[in-house]
């Protein structure tokens, strides 16, 4: 498995990455697409009420189809550790950040679209502050080879390569393996398999 809690692991998994999306090639519309998907004006919470049902505007359902195509045409080589930090366990999962115990061994299906980081310290500095409703939680995030996926740090803006970004699809099921509240923000190990 490519990825880890370093900045160092996550700077040799985003070098592999690198090296899968080589030669890849996007039209300028699938471009357009991936700036709508990264600005920060709040744009992806568009994408994210299409991938959920909650929205019907015709202009953002072609833009998300657009992006769903993107990640569909690459599935993962190898395996890969990345990051994902949540503002409010409330909001992401209905329950507080200290339950989530409770869930190990289960599944939980999650619609709209799954970005996460190879980087934890981006992750946690860019994504879990600050805590809202329910506190903040990081989800550690084992993803199987053959998961489909969009390396956006490869295809996307470069002011934001940083941020190591690999958009998951629209839905996904994340088997929880572990729970760690020990730390100030709460760790949740899951996986991702292909569908």
């Amino acid at each position: 498995m490519i990825g880890g809690p370093t900045h160092a692991e996550g700077a040799a998994a985003a070098r592999v990455l690198n090296d899968e999306y080589a030669g890849r090639s996007l039209d300028e519309e699938q471009r357009r697409v991936i700036e709508e998907w990264q600005r920060d004006d709040r744009t992806y919470e568009a994408f994210q009420a299409i991938a959920r049902g909650e929205s019907d505007d015709l202009y953002m359902v072609e833009r998300a189809d657009i992006l769903d195509v993107l990640i569909e045409q690459h599935a993962l080589k190898r395996p890969v550790r990345v990051y994902r930090g949540v503002r409010s366990a409330t909001k992401a999962f209905g329950v507080d950040n200290s339950t989530f115990g409770q869930f190990v061994g289960r599944q939980i299906a999650l619609h709209g679209f799954f970005a996460t980081s190879v980087f934890r310290d981006v992750a946690i500095e860019e994504f879990t502050r600050p805590a809202l409703g329910g506190g903040a939680v990081l989800l550690e995030v084992c993803v199987s080879a053959g998961v489909r996926a969009l390396w956006v740090a490869a295809v996307g803006r470069p002011e934001l390569a940083h941020q190591g970004e690999l958009l998951l699809p629209s839905m996904v099921v994340l088997t929880v393996v572990a729970a760690d509240d020990s730390a100030e923000i709460p760790t949740i190990r899951v996986a991702v398999a292909p569908l």
